[in-house]
């Protein structure tokens, strides 16, 4: 085993194989946006690089029975936390039989009408054709092509029956104590990542909810500062910012570059909005993959200094920066 293989990160949970196939499950977990805290996952919120953000188990298979290069073929499908689970409980109810399917179409279709599609199938079946009792009684197989992709009456999309065309096809059957290895694996580490991320999304949301309520019980007629997302991508921060003011909601979009220094310029009519002036004191926390920003109380700010001031005030309006791989 070489360095360079012992020093590779990857974000591979689990994964079984045999000598025609493997497959494995790969973490695409995702927490929720501050203004939809309680969620924890990710459920299309926001967007990157043009594509809603959902929180997600990867599941590859790879197929290698006709030789490895260019004959190795290797499919894709993204499941969502809850059908992990989902799946789990088939093992531990005993199931005999079981059959369960989905299928999903996304992405901008090409010159052809078409966009990306995948499959995913997966069946328990004890017994073969002949009657025997099969040792790896449960299949999975994952079929990635392309369908046409239509508009339902809730902006949803679905693939038009018999429009999929499969390209790359796999599969892999797996005994009851491989199954449950992969899913029981995989649920585990997302109750732990569910737990790691609870603590301060939970905290920090129920933070900017209370200074809503605050906001909103003081001013009634003013305007109040909701939300403000900082989106990052390539070096460049996209600026959304809600403000409400009556019965009215105002989208503002604002563009601010990163200098090396990792510095930027809050917009001023930010800082008129938030009252902050030339030596004000704020606050800089780290959440996970965020920044929270946040204006000291009055009587704590000061002009500046040789220090940077770190406070936990109780009233206080945080700027919330997102960001984005």
């Amino acid at each position: 085993m070489n360095e360079t293989y012992q020093n590779r990160i990857t974000d591979q949970i689990c994964k079984i194989q045999n000598d025609r196939a493997l497959i494995a499950f790969y973490d695409r977990l995702r927490y929720a946006p501050l203004g939809n805290y309680a969620q924890l996952h990710a459920k299309g919120e926001y967007q990157e690089n043009g594509h809603k953000v959902h929180s997600l188990i990867c599941i590859t298979i790879q197929d290698y029975s006709n030789g490895t290069g260019d004959r190795n073929i290797i499919t894709r499908f993204n499941l969502a936390p809850e059908q992990i689970q989902f799946l789990l409980t088939r093992i531990t109810s005993g199931f005999q039989e079981f059959e369960w399917s989905q299928s999903k179409i996304y992405g901008n279709p090409d010159q052809n009408g078409y966009s990306t599609a995948q499959m995913f199938y997966i069946s328990r079946h004890p017994y073969d054709s002949k009657g025997q009792p099969m040792k790896s009684p449960w299949k999975i197989l994952i079929v990635n092509g392309k369908g046409i992709k239509a508009q339902n009456k809730n902006g949803g999309s679905y693939m038009q029956p018999r429009s999929f065309q499969s390209e790359k096809t796999t599969a892999i059957q797996l005994t009851d104590m491989d199954l449950f290895t992969l899913l029981k694996r995989t649920d585990s580490y997302i109750s732990n990542w569910e737990t790691v991320i609870a603590a301060s999304l939970i905290n920090n949301g129920k933070r900017m909810l209370a200074d809503q309520q605050n906001s909103h019980a003081t001013d009634s007629t003013g305007s109040a500062l909701r939300c403000l997302n900082f989106q990052k991508r390539s070096g460049t921060l996209l600026l959304l910012l809600f403000l409400r003011k009556e019965t009215l909601v105002m989208n503002i979009a604002l563009i601010r570059t990163m200098d090396s220094q990792g510095r930027i310029v809050i917009p001023a009519e930010i800082r008129k909005q938030m009252k902050l002036s030339d030596g004000d004191a704020l606050e800089l926390e780290n959440v996970g993959m965020e920044l929270l920003l946040r204006k000291c109380p009055t009587h704590l700010n000061g002009k500046r200094g040789n220090g940077f001031l770190s406070f936990r005030p109780l009233q206080c309006h945080p700027l919330w920066y997102r960001n984005l791989q």
